[in-house]
């Protein structure tokens, strides 16, 4: 019997309980619900196809269908439960390694303090499943077996964000589970934002600030502060305040859109204070004193401008190609070095970057960057090796390693020589190249 690809039919398998001499059944890709049953009365039933539906809850053993050779129940909405024992069967054919996603696309607002709980209401029976979470596609450190709840008790705005999990079995090897996407945010509350911003006074040097806050007026009226209706800060914006030390952690305030903190001294990790907010869209840290390498903003899926110019940052820039909405990027001024990642808007005339004043070379831009575009500064870059006295014996070789650009057989070097560029008849050995070699150094003068 098919009754195949209809997509019409509705409702749940029946038990076809007068159909004893049924040996085929294919009902795939239809719109049926509810659970397997488990074909008691039909010892003769040798191809079942239920794939390709809504069908869910735990999977029959299906211990009177003696002759079952093939059996497919992929893209349902099955978990693990009792898939284990049909997979020791080892059918012939046995196809149910992809199943739709579990959950629903679901967004928790937290009380700050208060326990997040998200309970996927699967295979509560099963106590080998693996749940490997992740938070903002980072994965979490440790795995859960056997729970099918994730908790997490005094929630923070560093655990807000997007949460997802991949869920396995080591008896049911084919199946990864996925769920939909489950966002998480602190609740905004009034006293709650006040607390960070107190504490942004009290470690930045807030009494000798050059525009000052009456802690005791109500905090809306704070100089550089705004806020939302419901009185939760949506701006902080202190230029040029004399502010000093390490600012707390901002990812406490929920509905913060923009952070505007340049020309003071601040120092510190950059990503240690803005981590998940997923609502900000403006960070602007340039002219200060942060350290450390670039975050990956995975956390804030809002942001459109950043600007880190005029720093003490280092290292590789990561991938920003999932920050679909970012604009305008300044990064000039700091060490950062290596390969530039793909960028969002990098072939858009009216996106912005600053690359300049680091320690980047052509082959760092060659691969994702059309630097041809105006609005895309990089150059002049920080100057590169280091000041060296080479002593060497006369009649020897010397040899000049720039250890940059190997591969690149487009750049072009033209060396100088007491500050006078190398002219005929005695060039470099190759302008291409990144090493100069002149062999018995005494024939030019050295």
């Amino acid at each position: 019997m098919s009754i195949s690809g209809c997509r019409k039919i509705i409702g749940s398998i029946p038990e076809f309980s007068k159909l004893t001499k049924l040996e085929r059944l294919s009902l795939s890709n239809d719109s049926l619900t509810g659970p397997l049953p488990d074909f008691k009365n039909h010892t003769n039933l040798s191809y079942l196809n239920i794939g390709s539906n809504h069908l869910s809850g735990k999977i029959p053993g299906l211990d009177s269908c003696f002759k079952l050779t093939y059996l497919d129940i992929s893209y349902n909405n099955f978990g693990f439960d009792g898939l284990a024992y049909l997979v020791k069967k080892k059918y012939k054919s046995f196809y149910y390694d992809y199943q739709d996603k579990i959950f629903i696309d679901t967004t928790y607002f937290i009380k700050f303090g208060d326990s997040l709980i998200i309970d996927l209401k699967i295979d509560s029976s099963v106590t080998n499943n693996i749940y490997n979470w992740y938070l903002n596609d980072i994965p979490s450190d440790t795995s859960i077996i056997g729970s099918n709840k994730l908790i997490i008790p005094n929630f923070k705005g560093l655990n807000s964000g997007k949460y997802y999990v991949e869920i396995k079995n080591p008896d049911a090897p084919k199946l990864t589970l996925n769920s939909f996407d489950i966002k998480s945010s602190v609740k905004c509350s009034k006293l709650t934002d006040s607390l960070v911003l107190v504490d942004l006074y009290n470690t930045c040097n807030g009494p000798n600030w050059h525009k000052g806050w009456s802690l005791k007026n109500p905090m809306e009226n704070w100089y550089g502060i705004q806020t939302l209706s419901e009185g939760c800060v949506s701006q902080v914006n202190l230029p040029s305040n004399n502010l000093k030390g390490q600012i707390p952690d901002f990812s406490n305030l929920p509905e913060l859109r923009d952070l505007n903190l340049p020309n003071n001294k601040i120092t510190g990790i950059f990503y240690n204070f803005i981590n998940n907010m997923i609502d900000l869209t403006n960070i602007d840290l340039s002219h200060n004193d942060l350290n450390g390498t670039f975050p990956k903003f995975i956390g804030l899926p809002a942001i459109k401008i950043v600007n880190l110019s005029n720093n003490f940052l280092f290292g590789e820039i990561p991938d920003l190609n999932k920050n679909f909405k970012l604009e305008k990027i300044n990064l000039s001024k700091n060490n950062f070095s290596g390969l530039i990642p793909l960028i969002p808007g990098g072939n858009d005339p009216h996106f912005i970057y600053n690359f300049s004043f680091n320690n980047f070379t052509f082959e760092d831009f060659e691969n994702n960057h059309p630097i041809s575009l105006s609005e895309h500064k990089y150059a002049p870059q920080n100057k590169f090796f280091k000041d060296t006295l080479i002593q060497l014996k006369a009649n020897s070789d010397l040899i000049i390693d720039l250890k940059i650009d190997s591969a690149n057989l487009f750049n072009i070097y033209s060396w100088k020589f007491n500050n006078v560029s190398w002219l005929p008849p005695d060039p470099p050995n190759n302008n291409k190249e990144n090493k100069l070699i002149l062999n018995n150094i005494q024939k030019h003068g050295w």
